[in-house]
């Protein structure tokens, strides 16, 4: 199995996200569908008797119309000198859009204390904020990991 090759693990499958158990596509070789797949076989808990999975119907003249290429992404978390060069007059008014942007305070914690991590896109929302606001240098954040992408 490859799937070592990509450093995940089936706890790293959103629940939900479609898999995929087909070794005859012709592009099971680099699908993240598949590799989920495989790591399903190899690591689920044996209680785990259903999931969401890709039918046959998908794979038709050579291509799958749910293949999901192997993606990486650097994703971010914590933000405890995200607000070390802002303005006081401005500190408020970023955090509340920062904290709406990711969709409420609770959230916004999770992000902080690295129960969830920012996609590049959701690092990008950050970064426009504080342009707004006149700040042009990057944010940066505390820690950064490479990740697959698992697309919906």
């Amino acid at each position: 199995m490859k799937t070592n090759l990509y450093n995940i693990h089936f706890k790293d499958v959103p629940n939900g996200w479609a898999i995929c158990f087909n070794d005859n596509c012709a592009q099971h070789e680099d699908c993240l569908r598949r590799i989920a797949g495989e790591l399903a076989e190899s690591e689920a808990p044996k209680e785990n008797l259903k999931a969401m999975c890709v039918t046959p119907l998908a794979y038709r003249d050579g291509s799958c119309k749910l293949y999901a290429a192997l993606k990486k992404e650097r994703m971010a978390w914590g933000f405890s000198h995200l607000y070390d060069q802002v303005l006081k007059i401005h500190y408020a008014d970023i955090k509340d859009e920062i904290t709406h942007s990711l969709r409420g305070r609770s959230n916004y914690y999770r992000y902080n204390n690295g129960e969830r991590m920012l996609s590049e896109v959701q690092q990008q929302k950050i970064a426009n904020i504080f342009r707004r606001y006149g700040y042009d240098r990057e944010p940066e954040f505390d820690h950064y990991e490479e990740h697959l992408v698992f697309p919906f």
